[in-house]
């Protein structure tokens, strides 16, 4: 089996596909300065301040990048190192700062049709698998079934006002919430 996997990774690597990560000890360059660390500096550079900044990606490409911002006295350096199915992959923009007018920075987000039916698809799972618990402790004792159903569908409503950002957590207490209060409610007509 050893052999296989030898012989796989050679044509990995001839080809190009699915670098191997111990090649490269980190991807997204943590930790690093742009200058000197990633590329080599100009005569007398002196970095001044580096900011992280970014997370760049694209989940139907597979792809994710770590963007950082440099300012030495010379130059501007965008930076996003990441990996994406072919190996390692960097986004670079450089610029003089002597020919800068101005710089844009925005905080933007796209809606992804491929997540939003991902937590759907998760959500309706988690609701009927809750309608489903709540129904089961209901058919046993009446009491215990509208408890439970009250106790899930009141604490499942917690994460929506309690965690920040976390998407797919939220929306998936929400359908536990959502289930267990439609099975009690189903009860009660």
């Amino acid at each position: 089996m050893g052999g296989v996997n030898k012989w796989l990774s050679k044509q990995q690597d001839r080809l190009g596909i699915g670098a191997n990560e111990s090649k490269f000890t980190d991807v997204y360059e943590k930790w690093k300065k742009i200058v000197p660390e990633s590329i080599s500096e100009n005569e007398g550079e002196i970095p001044v301040r580096q900011y992280n900044m970014a997370v760049l990606r694209t989940r139907w490409k597979f792809m994710r990048a770590e963007g950082r911002l440099q300012v030495t006295n010379k130059r501007l350096i965008f930076r996003a190192a990441g990996r994406s199915l072919m190996g390692r992959t960097t986004l670079q923009h450089e610029f003089n700062l002597a020919e800068i007018g101005g710089v844009e920075v925005r905080k933007d987000w796209r809606f992804s049709i491929f997540d939003f039916s991902i937590a759907f698809y998760f959500s309706a799972l988690v609701g009927f698998i809750f309608n489903w618990i709540v129904s089961l402790a209901y058919a046993d004792a009446v009491a215990f079934g509208i408890i439970l159903g009250s106790i899930f569908g009141l604490t499942g409503l917690i994460p929506f006002f309690t965690l920040k950002k976390k998407f797919l957590i939220k929306a998936l207490a929400c359908a536990a919430s959502v289930g267990s209060l439609y099975s009690v409610y189903n009860m009660a007509k």
